[in-house]
């Protein structure tokens, strides 16, 4: 499995299916561990997820849904990042 940080992740939002799955590693920070799977259509964690310690962070759609809709396309990385790490700790 490899890595990535939330931050990249957050980054590149637009290039990732909207069907897929973000996990991370907790406490949940920009520089937090984290991958992207395809959990449709069982809506299973992988096997390989649960055994790396990451926990289940956002759905990608929503993310992305979050970014468009509230920040909208000019915000800054690091609002960004902040603002859908906020809505994953509080309100998903």
């Amino acid at each position: 499995m490899t890595y990535q940080t939330l931050r990249s992740l957050i980054a590149e939002i637009n290039q990732l299916e909207p069907t897929y799955t973000i996990f991370a590693r907790e406490p949940f920070t920009g520089d937090s561990d984290a991958v992207v799977y395809d959990t449709a259509p069982s809506y299973t964690y992988p096997q390989e997820v649960i055994d790396s310690g990451l926990s289940y962070f956002l759905e990608v759609e929503l993310a992305k849904d979050l970014i468009d809709g509230l920040l909208g396309p000019d915000a800054d990385l690091d609002t960004r990042v902040a603002r859908v790490i906020h809505y994953a700790i509080h309100d998903a």
